[in-house]
């Protein structure tokens, strides 16, 4: 295969990997299957294209599918795409099996299963526990040179390979994990846990790179006779025109996939409160955000540029927004539900926020929740919820201090879009009471101002 066909192929699989993803996120799996394309590619092309086609893929998210936030994923899938392309390349016996991929592989498996475990600690134990996975993969490493020749030898066994390949979309989630909590919060620590929920996270991002390397196996298990037909033969045979009618059935294919994808995400944009200064509106993908949740959606965020910050201003601290999410997240019946979900996707969001603006140790609690009632806005009725939290200043100045914030939550389920509307509200608690100046009545006529897609 000459370069150009290669570069081809590279182009064809990251278009493939926004196809999927455009297909399988809004689905009831609730899972990208982008790792598909980055198996393909480590099986096809081998370990530099793998780590390209990673870079690739964020970045085309951020592009033609509004991730921007998503661009933090982009450590998380390099050493992903390294993993998996060293791993396949030995696989494939394009690599020498003593070059140290195996090692090393399973090294970043160790630590990352450290940082992940030391992260659902607390205190010396946590750093003990750290301590103690690192120095384990770095027997694994000094392993190459010969320092340990029985251990050496039992990795580069056949069934030791295997083995690895198969916890690669363990790595994954452990590598998800591990960096979320190095750029944003400790979502796993005690006092946040209660906001997250782990096992839906687990099988949003685990279950999307379990599912990407089974197929990928079987995909190997049957190249052999695929290989092998006379189709395939013909195809083969005139590599450059397959490959360039690829790229141009799967761009097809894209036009019409990405097109709905954005138009779902963005179906709130005609419904939004207008003439609302001096509110500025901010439109973006929430999926890397709620990752603790393991949810997908869209976040439609007002706030007053200049106001936000200054403590002397009514709308110090004030929101008013609609997290936009994929599926039911509640249930008509059971309340605790509805409940629970309000402050994970609130805590989760508040915690993310205040990390990208400096905040060392976010912390976001309920204060205290003072109704809960069927609520109708605009014909369209749902559950409405007033209350407060406890949480932090996001100004720098203010030495990020602890604050207390009001405001309310409105929760809908829109059948058509299979998405849940959660209206989310709030300002500094002393601005909140209308008789003392406070904003209430204007975050209420913003939300009497949105008229809800068909």
């Amino acid at each position: 295969m000459n370069k150009l066909e290669k570069i081809l192929l590279l182009i064809g699989l990251v278009l493939l990997s926004i196809l999927l993803r455009t297909i399988f996120e809004p689905s009831f799996l609730g899972i990208y299957l982008d790792k598909l394309s980055l198996y393909l590619l480590a099986l096809v092309l081998g370990l530099k294209f793998t780590v390209l086609g990673a870079v690739l893929i964020v970045i085309c998210y951020a592009l033609v599918l509004n991730d921007i936030i998503g661009i933090f994923r982009l450590p998380t899938y390099f050493l992903f795409a390294i993993m998996v392309g060293g791993l396949m390349e030995i696989v494939t016996r394009r690599r020498d099996i003593g070059s140290g991929i195996i090692e090393f592989s399973w090294f970043l498996t160790l630590v990352f299963s450290g940082i992940v475990v030391s992260m659902l600690l607390t205190g010396l134990i946590s750093v003990i526990t750290l301590i103690v996975f690192i120095a384990i993969g770095f027997i694994f490493v000094i392993s190459y040179w010969g320092k340990f020749p029985r251990l050496s030898i039992f990795l580069r066994n056949g069934y030791a390979i295997i083995a690895l390949y198969a916890l690669t979309p363990l790595t994954y989630t452990l590598l998800e994990f591990s960096f979320y909590g190095a750029i944003a919060y400790n979502f796993l620590s005690p006092t946040n846990i209660v906001y997250s929920n782990v096992p839906n996270a687990v099988l949003s991002y685990g279950g999307d790179a379990l599912v990407s390397m089974l197929l990928i196996v079987l995909i190997y298990l049957s190249w052999g006779r695929i290989r092998d037909t006379d189709a395939m033969k013909r195809i083969s045979g005139r590599k450059l025109l397959s490959l360039s009618i690829m790229v141009l059935i799967l761009l097809a294919l894209l036009v019409p996939s990405v097109t709905w994808y954005n138009n779902r995400e963005k179906a709130l944009l005609p419904s939004l409160p207008e003439n609302v200064s001096p509110w500025a509106l901010t439109v973006v993908k929430m999926d890397y955000v709620w990752l603790p949740i393991g949810a997908h959606g869209t976040n439609y965020y007002y706030l007053v540029p200049g106001g936000r910050e200054n403590s002397s201003s009514q709308y110090y601290q004030a929101w008013f927004g609609i997290y936009w999410i994929n599926g039911k997240w509640y249930s008509e019946e059971d309340i605790a539900l509805v409940k629970d979900y309000i402050y994970k996707f609130a805590v989760v969001d508040q915690n993310f926020w205040l990390s990208t603006h400096g905040d060392p140790e976010p912390y976001t609690a309920v204060k205290e929740e003072e109704q809960f009632v069927r609520y109708t806005v605009n014909g369209v009725e749902g559950w409405l919820m007033i209350g407060s939290m406890y949480t932090h200043s996001d100004v720098a100045a203010e030495g990020y201090r602890e604050i207390s914030i009001k405001g309310f939550f409105f929760v809908v389920y829109f059948v058509k879009y299979d998405k849940t509307a959660i209206v989310y509200a709030c300002t500094y608690e002393p601005y909140y009471d209308t008789n003392l100046n406070g904003i209430r009545d204007e975050l209420f006529a913003m939300l009497h101002k949105i008229s809800w897609p068909e």
